[in-house]
């Protein structure tokens, strides 16, 4: 089975938080394309829902970094429809923490309230949870730490009406940053799932990312995808095959990683991340459990 590509997002304009985010051209026509590059990323906005309850673990404290970091959030465009067909007022929400050397962290929607996330640690990610359309404005802090001392704050994140956003904290804690992805489930082709490609792996440059052992092998699937950017990619359901990514552009994977077989029908997000034993790639499915870490292979 092939391999599709998808322009399936609007674009964002960029601001002073380097948040990744697509920008495709709007699309109608289901298009399938075995070796196709999909529409460059550019850095964007964020934005955060309202009602994510909070965790219960116990918090930790850490010294904030210094100069925090601000955006203007803008509308991602991004809409789907409740199961009625009618537009709901509410979208969806997860948090993942992909910052190797950053503590658990807590994420405000509102920075005169209490967290909505708490004690969030490197590697995890809550499920994706209920929030009321609406601006927010985000504050991601070390947990126990009050938001005004921020490592990551977003003011106006828009969040519309039947949206799906993954938001993971990434980087190095003296830059960490977020990426804010929109996780359309529309068009997913029989037989397959969609995965957002996201580039979390600090220090590694422009990566090529190679798909091996599936019916064109390997094949080439997304080209120069840049640290902190992100691209969808629908892969073949149900079938075990290898990721590799080539990160000195010589046409050749250096790091290649099984991956196992995955339910068609869904999406999920896939980072390659970059911690003190190396790259590995994780992927973090609806329901907020991780298929990972997973290391490349020795041979």
């Amino acid at each position: 089975m092939a391999l599709d590509t998808r322009c399936i997002f609007s674009p964002l304009a960029c601001a002073a938080l380097c948040v990744s985010l697509t920008a495709c051209p709007d699309d109608d026509d289901d298009v399938a394309v075995t070796v196709t590059d999909t529409t460059g990323t550019t850095n964007g906005e964020t934005t955060a829902p309202t009602t994510m309850p909070p965790t219960t673990m116990e918090p930790t404290t850490m010294e904030p970094t210094t100069g925090p970091t601000t955006a203007t959030g803008t509308d991602t465009g991004v809409e789907t429809v409740d199961e009625t067909g009618e537009p709901a007022d509410e979208g969806l929400l997860r948090v993942i923490h992909l910052s190797p050397d950053a503590p658990p962290v807590d994420v405000y929607l509102d920075p005169a309230g209490q967290p909505a996330v708490e004690d969030l640690d490197f590697l995890e990610g809550t499920p994706f949870v209920p929030a009321m359309a609406g601006d927010y404005d985000v504050r991601v802090t070390a947990t126990g730490t009050d938001p005004r001392d921020a490592v990551i704050s977003v003011d106006g994140f828009n969040v519309p009406a039947t949206s799906r956003f993954s938001l993971a904290a990434y980087g190095e804690l003296d830059d960490i940053d977020l990426m804010v992805i929109p996780e359309t489930d529309t068009r997913i082709a029989p037989d397959t799932l969609r995965a957002f490609v996201g580039h979390a792996a600090d220090g590694v440059g422009t990566v090529d990312v190679w798909a091996i052992g599936l019916e064109d092998d390997p094949v080439e699937v997304i080209s120069d995808l840049d640290y902190g950017d992100w691209e969808p990619l629908d892969i073949p359901a149900d079938t075990a095959f290898q990721v590799g990514l080539d990160t000195d552009a010589d046409g050749e994977p250096d790091f290649v990683f099984d991956i196992p077989e995955l339910p068609q029908g869904i999406t999920l997000s896939l980072f390659a991340v970059l911690d003190d034993q190396g790259p590995f790639l994780i992927a973090y499915l609806p329901d907020g459990s991780a298929a990972g870490p997973i290391r490349p292979n020795d041979d």
